[in-house]
């Protein structure tokens, strides 16, 4: 069974992915206090089933769309 992707826009508890990468394919973004760029957050969820922001992301109807488009 193929795993489907899950995109992390921050870096979470190390627990937190594992339990996360029992059941999918888990990409993390890599940098450290700063919020994931814009373009770079469209770009990575075009090839993913699943999206895990935090509150200070703007997931907007772009992004939503992006997923469903895709997936």
């Amino acid at each position: 069974m193929v795993k489907p992707k899950v995109y992390v826009t921050r870096q979470l508890f190390d627990e937190a992915i594992e339990i996360l990468e029992e059941q999918a394919e888990v990409e993390v973004y890599e940098g450290v206090d700063d919020a994931i760029p814009r373009e770079l957050l469209l770009e990575k969820v075009a090839d993913v089933e699943g999206l895990l922001p935090l509150l200070t992301e703007r997931i907007d109807a772009e992004v939503m769309v992006s997923i469903i488009l895709i997936s």
